[in-house]
């Protein structure tokens, strides 16, 4: 049988289209990665090892894409800026809230996530401002579809300003949670729930009162779209 040069170069050119269209969804379609966190962490960029990982947590998430996980292992983190999540990435503790602590030490709010973010197995404790609220985690309006589940909000205090330990003004979910002995000046001293869902969770011992000022919401405030 023979086959003539045309029809050679012609089946050569589709395969060499259908093979360009096949590498390009291959190269689009990235697998995603695990970076990783670690007080004892070598310190080394991307962090895609224990003995690489971030001493830190923003260096983490800033080298991390989206569908991408940041894996925190044991111990206490401690602030002295808030820690930006502007990806919809995985933040998740290895070995839960009693085992990983971030503590802004009343530096600064602990969390702003601006993008539907899942954070989950954590203890997010002494975050403060004096203007503007979710001292534990503010769930920005861009947020939409973030989860926060597994952690512990305590002793964060927004003064002059509503939600102490988390504002959430995006349509996300905040389920299975302890938030307890946060305080705000305003509304909310607990959570300041303007959009999404709380769930499952237990709130106590917040209130919407510093220095003896009663306001609206000790554990929940519900307002707009929030339920």
């Amino acid at each position: 049988m023979t086959v003539n040069r045309e029809g050679v170069l012609n089946l050569s050119s589709r395969l060499g289209g259908s093979l360009f269209v096949l590498f390009a969804v291959f190269a689009s379609s990235a697998p995603a990665v695990t970076n990783y966190v670690s007080l004892a962490g070598g310190n080394v960029s991307p962090y895609v090892t224990w003995a690489d990982a971030s001493p830190t947590i923003q260096l983490a998430i800033n080298v991390s894409a989206d569908g991408d996980t940041v894996l925190v292992s044991n111990g206490t983190y401690h602030l002295t800026n808030t820690v930006t999540i502007g990806k919809a990435i995985t933040f998740r503790s290895l070995n839960g809230p009693t085992a990983t602590v971030v503590n802004a030490q009343l530096n600064c709010r602990c969390f702003t996530v601006t993008n539907a973010a899942y954070i989950d197995g954590f203890t997010i404790i002494n975050g403060i401002n004096y203007d503007s609220g979710g001292l534990g985690i503010w769930l920005t309006a861009t947020a939409n579809g973030a989860v926060v589940t597994n952690c512990v909000l305590a002793g964060n205090y927004a003064y002059y300003a509503s939600g102490g330990g988390i504002m959430m003004e995006a349509n996300g979910t905040v389920v299975n949670c302890i938030i307890s002995n946060n305080f705000c000046y305003d509304k909310g001293g607990g959570i300041y729930l303007s959009a999404g869902k709380l769930l499952g969770s237990l709130i106590i011992g917040n209130s919407p009162s510093i220095a003896g000022l009663g306001y609206y919401g000790g554990g929940v405030w519900v307002g707009g779209n929030g339920i």
